[in-house]
């Protein structure tokens, strides 16, 4: 019908189905992306709206829409992008490791303009204090320095989707047993 076909216009799709990347940087771009690889990008607020209607509805539960008119691009602040041009294991800004179509390109902007790629965790250590935890540092092979300084880290089981909760009760368990 003529309004489905508006409706498929204006959800235009999932931020994984509108972004590549080489793949020796698909470890750090996940970790970088996380949960908004699901997030669904949408021609405006009102398709947001509506989805979201639709969704509490259904009962279908929960997801982050951006809307393409909302979204503002994120960018580094020079002083600190000028300080990692002189550092050894820097790679790139997220953002720029991705190919995406011009409309989308605030999209990936707002969700990778101040993710930092670096090479290992020895210089992600320093490079974080160089620029003072002012922003998140991912290594290739997913550890991550976030800003502010706390450190994620451990191995990648690329089949869990529910790493968090796996990792939540492993912990709880662990800690029960004491």
């Amino acid at each position: 019908s003529a309004a489905s076909d508006v409706y498929k216009r204006q959800v235009h799709n999932s931020v994984a189905n509108i972004i590549s990347f080489d793949n020796e940087y698909a470890t750090a771009l996940d970790i970088a992306l996380g949960q908004a690889q699901q997030n669904i990008v949408v021609e405006n607020e009102n398709t947001a709206k509506k989805c979201i209607e639709h969704l509490k509805k259904s009962n279908k539960g929960r997801v982050t829409f951006l809307p393409l008119n909302n979204i503002k691009a994120k960018v580094i602040s020079s002083d600190v992008y000028s300080t990692l041009l002189k550092e050894e294991g820097f790679i790139n800004i997220a953002e720029n490791l991705v190919s995406v179509e011009s409309n989308y390109k605030n999209i990936v902007s707002h969700l990778l303009g101040l993710v930092i790629i670096v090479d290992n965790m020895d210089n992600a250590n320093r490079i974080a204090r160089k620029i003072n935890f002012r922003s998140r540092i991912i290594t290739l092979d997913g550890q991550v320095i976030n800003s502010g300084g706390s450190i994620t880290g451990g191995a990648i089981n690329k089949n869990n989707n529910n790493l968090f909760l796996s990792v939540y009760l492993f912990c709880n368990f662990a800690l029960l047993k004491k």
